[in-house]
């Protein structure tokens, strides 16, 4: 089974919520090299039409950041082309400022450009 894992780069701890599930613990990044200190628990990646509370699926998803200490949440749409062949998918996240994230997304080690969304205002 595929798995997802949520790398957070901002200097803010976040709370993810992933298609409506509970939400899930992103660590922050190091404050003096902005490395990231770590990543959430692997998410799993449903194949099938329906994603489950808290896992994402080949198809649209629903994720909900927001950080741990209260403020603006950011909603966005993930967006995984059904029949992609993924065993990894590394998602870092930058929270540019409360209402812009940005990410790049590695499949398997590797940049991908597949893996695309958008901002829900």
């Amino acid at each position: 089974m595929a798995k997802a894992y949520l790398i957070n780069t901002s200097g803010i701890e976040l709370n993810a919520n992933i298609n409506n599930g509970v939400p899930v613990k992103l660590p922050a990044a190091n404050s003096s090299n902005g490395q990231p200190l770590g990543a959430a628990p692997s998410i799993a990646i449903q194949n099938s039409p329906n994603p489950m509370p808290g896992q994402l699926h080949f198809g649209l998803n629903q994720v909900s950041l927001m950080p741990i200490y209260g403020g603006d949440v950011t909603n966005f749409t993930l967006d995984i082309p059904r029949g992609s062949r993924i065993d990894t998918l590394q998602l870092y996240l930058f929270r540019a400022d409360s209402h812009t994230i940005v990410w790049v997304a590695n499949v398997d080690g590797i940049y991908s450009s597949d893996i695309s969304g958008s901002l829900n205002r």
